[in-house]
């Protein structure tokens, strides 16, 4: 395993449906991904519904952001 990472933060990760058809926020099959302070669809973190799992591969996902993270629109 490669020693580099991913690392995807303060995002909305709730909604999706894996490539099985199941819960699936994140699918990991590369390197580790670090996903800190992302909402998952529930204020526990990620697991069954509502909210998203993660499902294959290594992911650190701890803290979790509590709540649906907010977007600003810049309007041009």
């Amino acid at each position: 395993m490669s020693s580099s990472f991913f690392s995807i933060t303060k995002n909305n990760i709730f909604g999706n449906v894996g490539t099985g058809g199941d819960n699936c926020g994140l699918e990991n099959t590369t390197s580790p991904i670090a996903a800190p302070q992302n909402f998952f669809g529930a204020a526990t973190g990620p697991g069954p519904a509502p909210a998203n799992s993660v499902c294959v591969g290594t992911v650190t996902t701890a803290p979790v952001a509590t709540k649906e993270i907010k977007v600003k629109t810049i309007v041009p």
